[in-house]
């Protein structure tokens, strides 16, 4: 099984909302921000997205 590709949205021919969507199928590669920082996006309709993680030492503010 290969893993999904890392689509940037500019190159995304759908709307914001299928582009998200395909995020959260697994079509597309989650944000490397996502990964970087221990979330992902779990859900998205129109309007709204949710986001799923657990907050570590990854989620400090490091400038205070």
């Amino acid at each position: 099984m290969s893993a999904a590709p890392l689509v940037a949205a500019s190159e995304n021919a759908g709307t914001g909302l299928e582009y998200l969507q395909k995020i959260v199928s697994g079509e597309y590669a989650g944000l490397p921000i996502g990964d970087h920082l221990g979330f992902r996006i779990a859900r998205v309709e129109k309007g709204r997205v949710i986001l799923t993680g657990q907050p570590d030492r990854r989620s400090y503010n490091l400038l205070n």
